[in-house]
């Protein structure tokens, strides 16, 4: 196999795996300038723990790492990073003193909805982004692809 000198070269990044990589780059990077702008003090990499909190109240954190793919650890900083900042309310499950379960504060409920102005804009910006398919046909085709890889590839 001929050696990669280009970590740009059109092997990698012209496959799907580079494309998606480069995509998701661009939109953390898009997000994190967005947020910043609307004064969002939550960083892009804890939106997923805040936002699950938002919308299953009381879920617990190993849940959250289930749900949005993170190892416990990572998201146990994330927690102790949003509580400290006043954005989560961490209790102990009265059913399992060793789960704490989550709750988004009266602040938190204001950066949520600036985080879903900024990920509304960024929809749009991804839809109008889409010209040989629709945004709703591209969005589907990766479910279905992120659903068969969880299916077959048990991690």
């Amino acid at each position: 196999m001929e050696q990669l000198q280009d970590p740009a070269d059109s092997r990698l990044m012209g496959s799907f795996l580079g494309q998606v990589r480069k995509i998701f780059a661009m939109y953390h990077k898009m997000g994190s300038k967005l947020l910043a702008e609307k004064g969002v003090d939550i960083h892009i990499d804890q939106l997923p723990v805040i936002m699950t909190a938002f919308y299953k109240p009381g879920i617990s954190q190993q849940e959250i790492a289930n749900s949005v793919c993170r190892d416990k650890s990572s998201v146990n900083r994330t927690v102790k990073y949003l509580e400290s900042a006043g954005y989560l309310q961490v209790s102990s499950s009265t059913k399992d003193k060793r789960q704490n379960k989550l709750q988004v504060t009266a602040k938190g409920k204001d950066e949520v909805e600036k985080i879903e102005e900024v990920r509304l804009e960024m929809e749009q910006m991804l839809k109008a982004a889409c010209t040989t398919l629709s945004y709703e046909q591209l969005t589907e085709t990766v479910r279905v692809i992120s659903h068969n890889l969880e299916q077959n590839f048990k991690l």
